[in-house]
Order: C-alpha cells, then structure tokens, then sequence
C-alpha cells in the first residue's frame, strides 16, 4: 500500500495492490478487474518512457494540494484506471542495492476513504 497523507490539509488517499486468490474469490462473488493486480518488470531503459509519459511524483503532488477536496477531486478521477507504482525504496529499482539492470512497477488502485464532505464511499473504485 502507498498512501498519500497530510494531516495538515486533512488528506488521506491510499493507493492499494492486491493479488487475491481467483479460485477462492469466485466462491463469494464474481472477480473484478481490480482482484488480481500485477507487478511487472522491465529494463532499466524503460524509464525514458516513463518521464516522457509525464508521471505523477506522490510526494509533489501532495504538496500541491491546497486542501482536501481538491485532492479528493483528483483521485476521483482515477477511479477505474490502470495506475502503475514505481516504488524508489525498493532496492530492485535502486541502482545501488539492484543489479541495476531492471526496474518493478506495482499495479495500484486508488482508494478514497471519504469524500471531502466526510461521507464513506460504500465503492469508490468501480
């Protein structure tokens, strides 16, 4: 899980990978797209491609936020899409604890706990 958390600006959005079991889910409900999120490795290279996609630094942009409905705004609009974590703490994706050769990208989904307003979403990532 990755959060993004700000007491001072009353912000908290979670960014969360799970692989569940498919076998076993099927025995409650019917799985969703969400249920069985993957983590991909690619080469070192690939991170050209990443900064030409303009990606989102966390840490920045919880800074911009003035307050939490903006923020609650913005990750509403990533509900349903495909997001991908580049986690610089890994040591795979650390040049000096990796071999340097590849970089991990863990697919996330963006949960919001409530809305500005303090209302529970019962479902927010449809």
């Amino acid at each position: 899980m990755f959060l993004m958390h700000s007491d001072s600006k009353d912000i908290n959005i979670d960014f969360i990978h799970v692989n569940f079991n498919l076998t076993e889910l099927r025995k409650i409900r019917e799985p969703k797209w969400y249920d069985q999120l993957k983590i991909i490795y690619k080469p070192r290279t690939f991170l050209s491609t990443i900064e030409r996609a303009k990606p989102i630094h966390l840490e920045e942009k919880l800074k911009s936020f003035r307050n939490n409905k903006e923020a609650w705004m913005w990750a509403n609009n990533l509900k349903g899409k495909v997001l991908y974590i580049l986690d610089w703490n890994d040591p795979i994706n650390c040049v000096e604890e990796g071999d340097g050769s590849t970089i991990k990208l863990i697919q996330v989904r963006c949960w919001i706990p409530t809305n500005p307003n303090r209302e529970p979403l019962s479902n927010p990532n449809n």
